[in-house]
């Protein structure tokens, strides 16, 4: 974006390029040295003889006005004499906007309408490169092409790229065009956007500017331009001129889109206002959401605006990646948590299996914690009752657990097991979870046991009629059964490796991590050898030992536990079975999940109620004794804030206390003064009487008002007393 701005903004010679042309000119030394001084103009012309094109070039250009009209008048003057790059003394004059140096010019017969050797400006375009209306005046009543150049620079882009209200002002009622004629050239209107040029941009669009015209191989719109450069006003007369306010350049961006990659926060906030689509992805999938996570120190006001949008925060893009996982990669910790609170999905997982839980326990720690805090808030008590009444209802609220619906309910503490945080599970609200998930899941595992057990039995019982058998012949006969197990055992054998097969299309790369799928595999081929490819004349003398699995305790029960129940999960609940019939899948959900919606997925104990067997009895003490806690620092902290107030009015009493008695002391004095001393009839005594009697009017005022507040302040004292009272009545019941 800066590369298109930058092109659009070049001038049309550099003032230092034009200097350096000039003094090649055949003498341009001599001539520039007489200029400079005082010599009489007719001793140059006549007495040196100079060549008469540089010395004209030379004087336009030092606006030596003397010179040059006696110069055009001098028979043999080329008044079109042009420098090594085509540049005459009218492109020059217009340059620098000499109106008197146009005008003789012009009246020398100049032509107004010629071109460079680069074919790059006119003098109408140098005269509108400087912002002089006099100029473009006297060259349009000579004949100058107004729309000179407007396949790709006319007057009016200069004029306006000068920010020359009055310019532009002209030019538009002389009959400039303000759009081009070809697709995908700059307009003036694309210089105005991406200037900030407001009255420019007024002008051109009051006069029929195109506001959805694009440029360049990037197609960028005038308000793609102006969004990117936070240029509020320019936006707004954009939309209100029927701009597209979705619309898309070469990469599938929109305004919307740039504005966010800029950190334009007051821009974003007006296109969202006006309706723009935030859900739009341009290049490699990414949303605005993507774009505004650049700079931490800019992007919060920006993503805020689209979260309150309504924005899809857990969008990802082509690889996987959603704005949680770009916001960790880069270490933006309070960015990270605006996306958590806003319901970001910690256990999404990139193209290559990386979840944003691994970023976020690498780059941005200092999250966990704070995440741990919410798994804490999730518990709430009823406000009804006290904690330690019979009717305390206590209510686990596990949506927190469960961020995404598409992937099983245990996908987040899998998660946690993943990047080692086991200790998570320990958590009442995670370990009430745990416990309601697999009492409603183990019967699908209680299926599993039967039949892997039944497959065991079979086959042992096979292994024994055919291995173990005492034959010391080749000519005994198998007992008849034994070719009925043996079918039996490749049925099971062959829908046990049906649901290995189910299970690896339904994610190979997860599939593939666990160590207990491959010793399935080897069940499976060794029981194929054993049974299909059996030879009576091997001899498999020892048949091989099953070796048991120990139970586990505390956190590797419970690690297997969440790892069995997501597994189970994955397997019910996948893609390829989401084609079964509607009320099939109905039945699974029913059977096997916690939650009927999203805002039912909570669960309520009462600790103190005998009757409570729902869940362990360790279990409801934990719970209880968080909540307890919990309670018992926030009235802790609110007897510190009563303390500290009731610290503060005793002060505050003691202050006033203190002053009471020094007026009372003041009061005092006054008055033995006033009875040991005489009064006379003098009229300065008699006012110095009356003085004395309206001071101790007035101590005797501020004494009331002292002790009205300090009435105030003990009547205060004593509601805080009566609070501190409940409060401690309240601690002993509970």
């Amino acid at each position: 974006m800066d590369a298109v701005r930058f092109s659009i903004i070049d001038e049309i010679w550099a003032y230092s390029e034009i200097e350096a042309a000039l003094k090649e000119l055949p003498d341009a030394d001599r001539i520039g040295e007489l200029l400079d001084s005082l010599v009489p103009v007719g001793d140059v012309l006549v007495d040196y003889g100079f060549a008469l094109d540089s010395t004209l070039l030379l004087a336009v250009w030092a606006s030596k006005h003397d010179m040059l009209g006696k110069m055009v008048k001098r028979l043999g003057v080329d008044v079109n004499a042009s420098d090594c790059w085509g540049r005459t003394a009218l492109h020059l004059a217009c340059y620098i906007g000499d109106y008197r140096a146009v005008e003789l010019l012009l009246q020398a017969g100049a032509r107004a309408q010629c071109w460079d050797k680069q074919r790059k400006a006119t003098p109408l375009h140098c005269a509108a490169s400087c912002g002089s209306v006099e100029c473009i005046g006297l060259l349009l009543a000579k004949g100058a092409d107004i729309n000179a150049g407007i396949e790709k620079h006319s007057p009016l882009h200069y004029a306006v790229q000068r920010n020359s209200k009055r310019c532009v002002e002209y030019l538009l009622k002389n009959g400039a065009n303000p759009n081009t004629p070809q697709v995908y050239t700059q307009t003036p209107l694309h210089v105005a956007a991406s200037n900030g040029f407001v009255e420019c941009m007024d002008l051109l669009l009051n006069n029929g500017a195109d506001a959805r015209s694009q440029y360049g191989q990037k197609k960028i719109t005038s308000l793609h331009l102006a969004a990117s450069e936070n240029y509020l006003e320019c936006v707004k007369l954009l939309l209100n001129a029927g701009a597209d306010i979705d619309a898309r350049n070469k990469d599938q961006q929109t305004p919307l889109h740039l504005a966010c990659l800029s950190q334009c926060h007051e821009t974003v906030t007006y296109l969202i206002s006006k309706n723009a689509d935030v859900h739009a992805v341009y290049r490699d999938g990414r949303t605005a959401l993507h774009a505004s996570i650049v700079k931490e120190s800019r992007f919060w006001d920006t993503t805020l605006s689209l979260l309150k949008a309504k924005v899809d925060v857990n969008r990802a893009d082509n690889f996987g990646y959603t704005p949680l996982h770009i916001a960790a990669l880069n270490e933006f910790s309070s960015c990270v948590f605006l996306l958590i609170e806003y319901g970001a999905d910690i256990t999404a997982r990139t193209n290559g299996g990386v979840s944003a839980l691994s970023f976020i326990i690498r780059r941005t720690p200092e999250i966990i914690p704070k995440y741990i805090d919410k798994l804490d808030t999730a518990i709430s008590v009823n406000s009804i009752h006290e904690i330690g009444d019979v009717d305390c209802e206590i209510r686990l609220d596990f949506r927190l657990l469960v961020p995404n619906n598409d992937r099983g309910e245990t996908e987040l503490l899998l998660a946690f097991i993943e990047v080692g945080q086991r200790r998570i599970l320990k958590h009442p609200l995670c370990e009430t979870f745990l416990l309601l998930k697999w009492r409603r899941i183990r019967k699908f595992f209680l299926f599993s046991l039967f039949f892997h057990g039944l497959f065991v039995l079979l086959f042992t019982a096979y292994v024994l009629g055919v291995y173990v058998k005492d034959c010391r012949t080749l000519t005994c006969r198998t007992a008849p059964y034994i070719p009925v197990l043996g079918y039996s055992v490749i049925f099971q054998n062959l829908t046990l490796m049906t649901k290995e097969l189910f299970q690896m299309m339904h994610g190979f790369v997860g599939y593939v991590r666990y160590w207990e799928n491959w010793l399935q595999w080897s069940i499976v081929v060794g029981v194929f050898l054993c049974t299909v490819s059996y030879d009576p004349a091997d001899k498999f003398p020892h048949p091989s030992d099953i070796q048991g699995l120990q139970q586990s305790a505390g956190l590797d029960r419970l690690s297997r536990q969440a790892e069995l129940i997501s597994r189970l999960e994955s397997l019910m609940f996948s893609k390829l079975l989401r084609k079964a019939p509607i009320r099939l899948w109905a039945i699974f959900q029913k059977i096997a999940l916690l939650k009927t919606s999203r805002f039912r997925l909570h669960f309520r104990v009462k600790p103190n109620d005998p009757r409570e067997k729902r869940i362990p009895k360790e279990l409801i003490t934990s719970i209880y004794k968080l909540v307890a806690e919990r309670r018992e620092r926030n009235q802790s902290m609110k007897r510190k804030r009563t303390h500290r107030n009731m610290q503060t009015f005793r002060e505050l009493l003691e202050e006033d206390a203190a002053a009471m008695v020094t007026l009372r002391r003041q009061r005092f004095k006054n008055r033995t003064s006033n009875k040991n001393r005489t009064v006379s009839e003098s009229p300065y005594l008699a006012s110095g009487v009356g003085g004395r009697s309206v001071h101790g009017s007035s101590t005797s005022h501020q004494l009331k008002a002292l002790e009205e507040g300090q009435k105030l302040i003990l009547m205060k004292l004593a509601e805080l007393g009566k609070e501190v009272d409940s409060l401690r009545a309240k601690l002993k019941t509970g």
